[in-house]
């Protein structure tokens, strides 16, 4: 574990970040703590990958909004709650949809299928980008600190809360796409008896 982290550790993160930020940053900050990572690169990865994201979906947006709302049913069905968000709270939504969670992608799309310019839109999108990363970080870093206080030794501990965090992780996801399948088998079923 700790020399495929120390070999691709960083790659990994910004990975992660991509796909899965929140709970990724928040392991990344408690690894920090720990040693495997330097929290100020954690950050600065976060936020530097983030803002690539969220830039890539406000660009699908502007260009190809509606077509790919059309072909991505599950993202049409969330669609008008993050549209409505983003007309409500305008340049504030960029930074509130950082700490909600499964919005972020979704509303920087819809910010591009608003008349919001580019410009405006990276520039604020830096900054909440910038806050989530040092926000979300260091909960994970302030994590690592209390299981310092609360088991001692965390370093005799690392590998092991290391692959439960994973665990985790990989239980909840497991768990979250049987629950969307479940879902749309339901709404299949209706669809079909209408």
């Amino acid at each position: 574990m700790e020399a495929i982290l120390a070999q691709y550790g960083y790659p990994l993160l910004i990975l992660g970040t991509l796909l899965e930020g929140e709970t990724v940053l928040l392991l990344a900050g408690l690894l920090s703590k720990v040693g495997f990572f330097r929290l100020p690169w954690v950050m600065f990865i976060a936020a530097l990958t983030g803002f690539a994201g969220e830039g890539l979906f406000y660009t699908l947006g502007r260009f190809w909004g509606s077509s790919l709302l059309m072909r991505w049913k599950r993202m049409a069905l969330y669609y008008p709650i993050a549209q409505g968000f983003t007309e409500r709270y305008g340049v504030l939504s960029i930074f509130l949809i950082q700490f909600l969670y499964g919005l972020r992608y979704l509303g920087a799309l819809s910010l591009g299928m608003t008349a919001m310019r580019a410009k405006r839109f990276l520039c604020f999108n830096l900054m909440a980008n910038a806050l989530w990363a040092v926000a979300v970080g260091g909960v994970g870093y302030a994590f690592g600190e209390v299981l310092e206080v609360m088991v001692g030794d965390v370093e005799k501990y690392q590998v092991m809360a290391v692959l439960i965090l994973l665990s985790l992780g990989v239980i909840y996801a497991v768990g979250h796409i049987l629950w969307e399948r479940h879902r749309r088998a339901l709404m299949n079923q209706g669809d079909s008896k209408a």
